[in-house]
């Protein structure tokens, strides 16, 4: 049970941290999306419709996609949030088992 335990919780914690790079890693492209963005609504003229005007529609839409309610930086922070829990559930799992091993060992001791 401990080394099932323990094993579990290793996978679930080199899967947090792909989850982790995969966020932080959308974090980057949202804060450089947002970054263009910005420059681009500089130059652009409300309801134009030139080309600076087109790549600002293209960069805002794609801004949206990833931080939409299925955009891939929601999706990825969901899975870390529940990798998260997971591991917090088999720390938990693996901490009980390691008791309980210890008291099975002092009461062995014991008798």
């Amino acid at each position: 049970m401990l080394k099932t335990s323990t094993t579990a919780l290793a996978t679930l914690t080199a899967a947090t941290a792909v989850e982790t790079a995969a966020k932080n890693e959308l974090i980057t492209r949202i804060t450089r999306a947002a970054a263009e963005i910005a420059e681009l609504e500089a130059l652009v003229t409300a309801g134009a419709t030139g080309k600076l005007d087109e790549e600002a529609k293209i960069r805002a839409d794609d801004l949206a996609a990833l931080t939409g309610a299925a955009g891939e930086f929601t999706l990825a922070t969901a899975e870390k949030a529940a990798a998260d829990g997971a591991i917090a559930g088999l720390t938990s799992t693996l901490n009980t088992a390691k008791t309980n091993w210890d008291n099975a060992g002092t009461a062995k001791d014991q008798a």
